[in-house]
């Protein structure tokens, strides 16, 4: 059985700990609007037990090792990656969640290397139209405005 890696672990690590958030804060809330992100939670600790438990308790074969690939120079870091991710979840109480949104998704494509510019401009604009549209008058969602007060 292959070794995870560090970044996997310290991502099963920060999946763990909102699991384990999410079941925290469901606590003291109606056990109908609760039933969801308890179940979500706890199945996802689940999972995460299960797989330590298969990582740690497997057998003690170890996997060929595995041929050497080069790294694709037009592939993007993951450290840039989940940068541009936390700044968008910053950018989010800053400028507000429409603006946010319009920004990442103005830049995740751009970082991923697809420079069709119209496509992107396109798809920016109408998916964060849509979801800010659909939110405000169809759910009755306030979304936030950021600390600048950005109205839309």
């Amino acid at each position: 059985m292959a070794k995870i890696s560090p970044l996997e672990s310290l991502l099963l690590f920060l999946l763990a700990g909102f699991a384990g958030l999410f079941l925290f804060f469901t606590k003291d809330f109606n056990p109908t609007a609760a039933l969801f992100p308890r179940l979500v939670a706890a199945f996802s600790l689940f999972c995460i037990a299960l797989s330590l438990v298969i990582q740690f308790m497997g057998k003690g074969e170890t996997a060929p090792p595995e041929k050497a690939t080069e790294q694709n120079p037009e592939s993007v870091s993951w450290p840039a990656t989940l940068t541009l991710q936390g700044g968008y979840i910053i950018l989010i109480y800053v400028i507000g969640f429409s603006a946010a949104t319009l920004f990442y998704l103005l830049l995740s494509p751009w970082q991923m290397h697809y420079r069709r510019w119209g496509v992107i401009l396109l798809h920016g604009l109408l998916l964060t139209l849509s979801v800010a549209v659909s939110f405000h008058w169809l759910f009755h969602v306030r979304l936030p405005k950021g600390l600048i007060g950005i109205p839309w």
